[in-house]
């Protein structure tokens, strides 16, 4: 994947096209394809755009990629929407509701290829074990409409009763008459907004950290976490522990309650303890599942068009007295720093899968700031190498690890993405006990559903060998088929994140990845989806240690 600095970090997305040669298109004499300038000023934000070159690709002339190019406009994105052209554009996040956000735009030298026309972007296949071919989609009429629409205002949601919404800049068009126009200059001001957030990290790590932790569980389990909810007030956290019994056994009245007691409280940590069949769950409809099981709006407090979770949260998914004794255990274990044989190890695996970036290159991306900054060894299993079989990955996990990536296809109780042989939840039970246990980013489908059937995320936290707990100390994963690039961008925007802001707390680091999506992809529904996929197994206010 290509990665350059301009004044933040973008991400490029490609189609996958087959392609013939690129040729360059020079628009201004100077180095490099783009550059922003940024100008804030009181409430108002004036950013100046130059694209200086980019380059395109014809595709194949025979049907149905016939006439379509390929741009490649260097640190600059590309618009995700299906079957329409993939154009450049850049995203800031802004506070306030788009009804009282202006923004104005001022064009500078337009240059216009009645030639070119840009490929339409492409549906991406699902992380499943078993995916269905896309065919090439299109759509005509974008294609013989005027695309002018520069700039669109978008509502993401309210964090701790801070709305904030999206300018989407578009910085080039095509319509049927004057072909591909691309702005080699272009300024665009915004106005009514009090903070303008490219780093989206800063401004969440400042709203209301407090240690209210709000603990919900089944009356079964309520003595078991004792020693656990000690340990925590220990280190200064305010503990609420209330039963499902006390609040009400259905999803209404356990939103209800912690909607309520919010507005008092202002929970910044929670904790549900129990499976789907345990403790409520809400299944909410997407693109993968119409019933996909979620938590998210337990922790939404902004109403119905709010996808911003306010409140740091993870499930405890257990069926017994034992595991909840197990999982504490290890989280308590984990802060104390005990167990810390072999924490310097990283555990990155990819699938031989993906384009522009591949699985590999995310991967790569994912392990870059962790090892510069912690000094971690790297361990990669790549699907296309013969040592990546789950035997080698419980080597590592045996001597100890601090965080491990996966990357690839997901089978709800499996990881498919390695050579010969899957590593399966059965796999778990076989790590030696006695090390570090890592946090693990799961970027796959299905393996992060909390139903106590096997899936993968609950065995890591659940199983045991010779009578001692092994596995992972909080796992973070989705719950129904996910989508490609999203999951994949959260996870590297997470561990970049993490250093760059030296982010010590589980939820907020998960939070702040979730977030990186609204800088860095356009598809405003494809980023509330993985808010609503994915689910931490573990504490919230787990401190990180390298």
């Amino acid at each position: 994947m290509k990665t350059r600095i301009v004044l933040f970090w973008i991400f490029i997305f490609s189609s996958l096209f087959p392609q013939l040669e690129a040729k360059v298109h020079n628009l201004i004499e100077k180095t490099g394809l783009a550059t922003i300038e940024r100008t804030e000023q009181g409430n108002s934000l004036e950013l100046q755009f130059s694209i200086k070159s980019f380059e395109s690709k014809e595709l194949r002339e025979e049907s149905p990629y016939q006439g379509f190019s390929e741009l490649d406009f260097g640190e600059l994105d590309k618009t995700h929407t299906v079957g329409e052209p993939a154009l450049p554009y850049y995203s800031i996040v802004v506070e306030g509701r788009p009804e009282f956000i202006s923004v104005t735009t001022e064009k500078g030298t337009v240059n216009n290829f009645k030639n070119l026309m840009p490929g339409p972007a492409q549906e991406q296949p699902c992380r499943c074990k078993k995916v269905a071919k896309k065919g090439f989609q299109v759509s005509w009429k974008s294609y013989q409409s005027s695309q002018k629409e520069l700039v669109k205002v978008e509502y993401l949601g309210d964090f701790r009763g801070v709305p904030l919404s999206r300018v989407l800049v578009k910085l080039a068009t095509f319509s049927e008459s004057e072909g591909l126009s691309v702005f080699s200059s272009l300024k665009i001001k915004i106005e009514g907004s009090s903070n303008f957030h490219t780093d989206l990290n800063q401004f969440l790590s400042g709203q209301n950290n407090n240690k209210k932790y709000l603990i919900i569980t089944p009356l079964i389990f309520k003595q078991a976490l004792n020693k656990f909810v000690s340990w925590k007030e220990e280190l200064g956290f305010d503990v609420t522990v209330v039963t499902l019994e006390e609040v009400g056994e259905t999803f209404s009245a356990v939103k209800e309650y912690i909607h309520r007691t919010y507005k008092q409280e202002q929970w910044n940590y929670s904790l549900l303890v129990g499976h789907e069949g345990s403790f409520p769950t809400e299944y909410v409809e997407t693109s993968s599942d119409p019933k996909t099981p979620s938590d998210l709006h337990y922790f939404t407090m902004g109403g119905e068009d709010d996808f911003i979770p306010d409140v740091f949260s993870g499930r405890m998914v257990v069926d017994s007295v034992e595991e909840v004794l197990r999982q504490t255990s290890k989280i308590m274990a984990y802060e104390k720093g005990s167990n810390q044989k072999g924490k310097e190890n990283y555990i990155g695996i990819a699938s031989d899968e993906g384009y522009d970036p591949t699985d590999v290159e995310y991967i790569e991306q994912m392990a870059s700031p962790l090892k510069n900054e912690h000094h971690l060894k790297v361990n990669y299993f790549f699907q296309k190498n013969t040592d990546s079989t789950p035997q080698n990955i419980n080597n590592v996990l045996s001597s100890g690890a601090s965080w491990m990536n996966y990357i690839g296809h997901g089978a709800g109780d499996s990881w498919p993405s390695l050579y010969g042989k899957e590593y399966h939840s059965k796999d778990i039970k076989n790590i030696a006990p006695g090390a570090a246990k890592p946090i693990i980013i799961d970027v796959a489908c299905q393996n992060g559903r909390f139903s106590y059937e096997g899936r993968l995320g609950e065995r890591f936290l659940n199983e045991e060998n010779s009578g001692r707990p092994v596995g992972a100390v909080a796992y973070y994963g989705g719950s129904v088929d996910i989508s490609w690039h999203p999951p994949a961008i959260m996870a590297v925007g997470l561990n970049k994140l993490l250093v760059k802001k030296k982010i010590k707390v589980l939820g907020e680091a998960l939070l702040a990845g979730q977030m990186y999506l609204y800088n860095n992809y356009d598809e405003q529904s494809s980023i509330r989806e993985n808010f609503v996929w994915y689910h931490l197994f573990g504490d919230p206010s787990l401190k990180i240690k390298f």
